[in-house]
């Protein structure tokens, strides 16, 4: 009876093991999720906790909870161990995700990201858009103009519609005087004709580089979608005055230098 009564318990808790791994997935995601509203909210205590209860019931491994202390760091102002902690997780595990993470920790923490998990992430795969965009982003908030635009082309060769890369490239190229950026932005419009962002783009490129009264237009309509983004309505200003309508721009701008809010 004793062995038979041990047979029919460890299959009771074989069972039980595996009801368990079933609802491992769902559970974690849960605790992850209640993790970083905390995180996120400062309230590091109490994700800590959580931490704490998902590390004791085994519900990660330890590139989860480096990624996890790593959030912690980042909340509590300590970027560059935050970094430490990404760079150990994508040796150990390496993936796009760990990649970006490490990358703004370390620009948190010095003004200048890492590039080289980045780097290294689109060499294991050349055929992503996303490793090339992740890069491409990387690239324009260090202000690395070139690189920035050779990563988003190789995006728009792999990706064609990708939204945002084609409008961070029509920037790019107005930048530099590039009138590829008047198709780039024209395609972006008539992609997301409701994007303030996506209209903005087009019609500074058209203002500098093509048809002025039609970057008025696209700007205006900008302006109405969002008029509280100080950068459009600062473009706005400039394509009035460049296109005759000098008293409308000047009070526009006499507005937003008055204000304390930086644009």
């Amino acid at each position: 009876m004793d062995a038979v009564m041990g047979a029919m318990e460890t299959g009771a808790a074989a069972e039980a093991m595996a009801a368990a791994r079933q609802l491992e997935p769902g559970l974690l995601q849960l605790q992850s999720l209640e993790f970083l509203r905390f995180a996120r909210r400062g309230q590091l205590d109490d994700a800590r906790k959580v931490l704490d209860g998902i590390r004791a019931a085994g519900l990660g491994d330890e590139t989860l909870y480096d990624s996890m202390e790593a959030e912690l760091l980042v909340a509590g102002k300590n970027p560059g161990a935050a970094a430490d902690l990404y760079v150990r997780g994508y040796g150990r595990k390496p993936n796009l995700d760990l990649a970006v993470k490490a990358w703004n920790s370390r620009k948190l923490a010095t003004g200048t990201g890492d590039m080289s998990l980045l780097l290294d992430w689109q060499k294991r795969n050349p055929d992503d858009p996303r490793a090339a965009r992740a890069l491409g982003d990387a690239y324009l908030a260090d202000n690395k103009a070139a690189e920035a635009e050779a990563a988003y082309e190789k995006v728009l060769a792999l990706a064609p519609d990708d939204l945002a890369t084609i409008n961070n490239l029509a920037w790019l190229y107005q930048e530099r005087g590039d009138k590829r950026a008047l198709q780039l932005g024209d395609r972006a419009a008539r992609l997301a004709p409701e994007s303030a962002p996506i209209l903005d783009t087009a019609g500074w490129a058209e203002l500098r580089l093509g048809d002025r009264q039609r970057g008025l237009t696209l700007i205006r309509r900008a302006a109405s979608l969002e008029p509280a983004d100080r950068d459009i309505q600062y473009h706005l200003a400039v394509a009035l005055v460049e296109t005759g309508q000098p008293a409308e721009g000047k009070r526009i701008l006499a507005a937003l230098v008055q204000s304390t809010d930086p644009f």
